[in-house]
């Protein structure tokens, strides 16, 4: 411990050190260079001084020195705050936890919100209406909760495609291959619209965003139950917004007392605010689906509308050809998840037509 943190200072002290005091040295104009066979370290310059040896370069100042005194001090931070985190393993298991807790809030609010549907308005509230009545507000409740449900569990249970095997290295590339998208973490070539996501710690398919709700990347897998996901929740809102709002108020209070009436009163403001966000989450997703787009080319502008074949065929990628499918969360969409058409491709097979 104590080792560690001596160590820590004195990197700090240099690197500070060589950061302030380090003159810069520029790279000498020569001919162009290249390795012997009998040594690669040395070099031939084209010149009758025949075999030199490389010149010790010294790179120039840059933000790199302080990059390093950063991670110095973040290294005896750690080792400052280490004891009192614990184990590794412990704090992992928290944190996995953690990542978890927005679907367990999920879940408690969907059994409040069952509770107060089912139990307090349809079984309390409702007793002197006709049983026709109750029964009819009872099936929509549960035929736009299952809707909800569904598409929630496929994409809670449907594993991200994992990326092909021809795009994997043995080894690491060196520094001309780098201009390709290489991922260090997983090796491996990364295909069109691919991202390496920290949190799921995998490259991901034509990533979206990753989504804390759900704890997973919505990418090429499981875009479709997303999307259904989205509108079938805007649906189960709407109709239990519509179905509570003549129960709240002070005929509501006088027959079930205050805190009955103060639940029907948040379910209904809750189901409104949810409602609106699912309806802007899933107008914004159809509009990038139209174009073929995903969030991450949205805010970046990386290949910004490279993939926009069209809107029919921009939609059949992601819903499936078959439009009968398109409400049903099965997946059927189109492609591989490496290789996408361009509209290049699509220009160019139409002026060949």
């Amino acid at each position: 411990m104590r080792h560690l943190i001596r160590r820590s200072i004195v990197t700090i002290a240099i690197n500070f050190a060589v950061a302030q005091f380090t003159p810069v040295w520029s790279t000498p104009v020569c001919a162009p260079r290249r390795l012997t066979a009998m040594n690669p370290s040395m070099v031939y310059d084209g010149g009758e001084s025949g075999l030199l040896p490389p010149p010790f370069l010294r790179k120039p100042y840059t933000a790199g020195h302080q990059n390093r005194c950063l991670a110095s001090l973040v290294r005896l931070l750690q080792a400052f705050l280490w004891p009192s985190i614990g184990c590794r393993k412990k704090f992992r298991g928290l944190f996995f936890f953690l990542r978890l807790m927005p679907i367990i809030i999920e879940f408690i609010i969907l059994a409040w919100e069952y509770h107060t549907y089912v139990v307090v308005m349809c079984g309390r509230l409702l007793v002197d209406s006709s049983l026709t009545y109750r029964v009819t507000r009872l099936v929509g409740f549960h035929v736009t909760l299952f809707g909800a449900l569904w598409p929630f569990e496929r994409l809670l249970r449907t594993p991200l495609k994992p990326v092909p095997v021809c795009f994997y290295v043995m080894q690491r590339m060196d520094t001309e291959a780098r201009r390709q998208r290489y991922c260090y973490q997983c090796h491996v070539i990364k295909p069109d619209r691919c991202h390496h996501c920290r949190m799921c710690g995998t490259c991901v398919l034509k990533m979206d965003h990753h989504c804390p709700w759900f704890n997973k990347c919505v990418s090429f897998a499981n875009y479709k139950f997303f999307l259904l996901f989205l509108f079938y929740s805007f649906v189960h809102c709407a109709y239990v917004s519509w179905t509570t709002y003549p129960h709240f108020g002070h005929e509501t209070r006088l027959v079930l007392g205050f805190w009955p009436e103060v639940n029907i009163t948040f379910l209904f403001l809750m189901s409104l605010f949810f409602g609106m966000a699912f309806v802007g989450l899933f107008v914004y997703h159809v509009f990038l689906v139209c174009i073929n787009c995903t969030t991450l080319e949205m805010v970046t502008r990386v290949d910004f509308r490279r993939y926009d074949v069209g809107v029919g065929r921009n939609i059949a990628q992601v819903m499936g050809p078959s439009k009968l499918l398109w409400l049903v969360p099965v997946f059927n969409g189109l492609g591989d998840g490496a290789v996408f058409p361009t509209r290049m491709d699509t220009s160019k097979c139409t002026s060949m037509a």
